[in-house]
């Protein structure tokens, strides 16, 4: 018996448009066929390496350095690339490089710099890269990475002055600008892997932004001045460092305790002007009201600051048996101010109100000091 069936054109137009739609959406995603060599420094039993998605799942395995470099076939896209040092002193001049086989492109390179024993870089491949900077007058939606292209209709040039004081670079120091959104507008450090000093420069845009500096190792040799086109100071220090800076910058005094305070200012160039009290002489000045920071102007009243620690104290000696003396002395609480020079304290200062002497024909200043073993002086 002859079975006859009638072809219905729609349906194979369907299962036409259906083989179309899964070759399209299975080719849309490009792969690259990749060779990733690492080498070419010492130590090499202690480097180690592996290339990650977003989500932290490995592409390649962990690969241990001295085996043969690794090719594989990884998905267009940006991912990181985990470098690892189990002695923990860095990858002693070993680099990496990821390569496409087919035409040769060098997507990426880089290593582990400095005294550490992690770190990772940003890689891409197979997918175009543009400015991501929103505040940018070539901002690029589409970009799945940024290239260093961002240009900007208002900004202002900042040049950044590295220092290292041994002479071997900064040991995996970085110093970098956080704008007010939560993203790294400028970093720098990562290249300063030799010598004594360096530079670098950026144009960012109107904001005020956070400064930090650290993450290496030998932070005592770090030092930093930021500078603007004009060749003022806007910022300087070591490493550890925090503080921060807007853009552009309106000097004047920012204390808003000072008499000439300038709330449009952002950036303090030291003319801030304190009100100030005058005592008339003979005057005894004890310690029983206390201190106020330094620019507060009270009567009688002491005032005290330090760069760190806690500076004067007006309080009981815990040192001392009766802490709510002097000691041998037995002076009582609110007549002796003491210092800790034992403790981390950086330039402490204690000062009081202008006093007047003009009434006085020999007018003396007289210090009764104390020494911690009970001497008077």
């Amino acid at each position: 018996m002859k079975t006859n069936y009638k072809k219905n054109p729609r349906i194979l137009l369907g299962y036409l448009l259906a083989f179309a739609m899964v070759f399209f959406s299975t080719s849309s995603v490009i792969a690259e066929d990749l060779d990733v060599t690492v080498g070419g420094g010492s130590f090499l039993s202690e480097v180690s390496w592996e290339i990650k998605d977003a989500s932290g799942v490995s592409l390649t395995g962990l690969q241990v350095v001295g085996a043969p470099a690794w090719s594989g076939t990884i998905a267009a896209g940006c991912y990181t690339m985990e470098m690892y040092d189990s002695y923990g002193d860095g990858w002693n001049g070993s680099t990496y490089s990821i390569v496409d086989q087919t035409s040769g492109q060098i997507y990426a390179t880089g290593g582990l710099t400095g005294f550490v024993s992690y770190g990772f870089d940003n890689v891409c491949w197979g997918v175009t890269g543009g400015c991501t900077d929103p505040a940018a007058t070539n901002y690029d939606p589409l970009a799945a990475f940024d290239d260093g292209s961002c240009t900007y209709s208002s900004c202002t040039m900042l040049y950044l002055d590295m220092v290292d004081s041994y002479g071997d670079g900064w040991n995996g120091n970085l110093f970098t600008l956080t704008n007010s959104v939560g993203a790294v507008s400028f970093s720098a450090g990562a290249l300063f892997t030799t010598g004594s000093n360096a530079s670098d420069s950026v144009c960012l845009p109107d904001d005020c932004y956070a400064i930090a500096c650290g993450g290496g190792s030998f932070t005592n040799e770090v030092s930093w001045t930021l500078t603007d086109g004009t060749g003022a100071v806007l910022a300087s220090g070591g490493s550890p460092a925090f503080g921060s800076v807007c853009l552009p910058a309106i000097y004047g005094c920012t204390d808003p305790i000072a008499t000439n305070y300038d709330p449009l200012a952002n950036t303090d160039d030291g003319s801030c002007i304190y009100p100030y009290c005058v005592a008339v002489a003979p005057t005894h000045e004890e310690f029983s009201l206390g201190a106020l920071p330094i620019g507060f102007c009270t009567p009688n009243q002491w005032a005290i600051s330090a760069v760190s620690g806690d500076g004067w104290r007006f309080t009981g000696n815990p040192g001392y048996a009766a802490s709510t003396t002097s000691g041998s002395n037995n002076r009582a609480v609110g007549t002796f101010a003491w210092i800790d020079f034992s403790a981390t304290d950086i330039d402490p200062i204690m000062e009081v109100e202008a006093v007047d002497v003009s009434a006085l024909t020999a007018p003396t200043l007289v210090f009764d000091y104390l020494s911690d073993l009970g001497t008077s002086i």
